[in-house]
């Protein structure tokens, strides 16, 4: 139930779309995008719904986030596994200017330098405001395109779930974020 009520943090509720330049992308959710026919994020959305609800789950029974983790592994039939959430927290992970243990969705912080979001996709999905400039940045240091290929990999991954394919999509996910982690170490 908290996987589901988490995509209504991601719905769209205005008639404006945050449109990306870059891409030519519009927004379909706040983490989903559409060009023209063409979806893609639909993965990073449904990752990001776990995570949401193992870190409220985790509050709300007073357990360890690796003890809800466990158990959602153990008795979901393989639709949420170890390596779903890890590259879950992985990418979470590369946005974040605060540890992920601290789960901030939609905070602000301030050092002398300003104020910053606390971990920048998590803030754009739930605000939805203005993902294409994160597109953006992804896009200055990865290519044009990258934001997009990314996703489609990870949608790829997703849909090919428990075959040699998937496992061939994951491994290009994991080498695009290598290259981003060691392109922009500070994001």
């Amino acid at each position: 139930m908290g996987h589901e009520l988490a995509h209504l943090l991601f719905a769209r509720f205005d008639m404006v779309c945050d449109f990306c330049r870059e891409d030519k992308s519009y927004a379909y959710t706040n983490v989903q995008r559409s060009v023209g026919k063409t979806r893609y994020g639909i993965a990073l959305e449904e990752f990001l719904c776990d995570y949401i609800a193992i870190d409220v789950t985790s509050k709300v029974t007073k357990n360890d986030k690796s003890v809800v983790k466990k158990h959602l592994v153990d008795c979901t039939n393989g639709r949420v596994n170890t390596q779903d959430l890890e590259i879950t927290e992985r990418i979470l992970s590369i946005f974040s200017r605060v540890p992920l243990e601290d789960d901030y969705y939609d905070a602000l912080a301030s050092d002398e330098e300003g104020i910053f979001q606390k971990n920048l996709l998590l803030y754009e999905a739930v605000h939805g405001y203005d993902m294409s400039s994160l597109i953006s940045d992804y896009d200055e240091v990865m290519g044009e395109h990258a934001w997009m290929h990314l996703n489609q990999y990870l949608d790829r991954y997703m849909y090919f779930t428990g075959t040699k394919e998937a496992e061939e999509y994951f491994e290009k996910a994991q080498m695009e974020l290598n290259l981003f982690t060691l392109r922009c170490p500070d994001l």
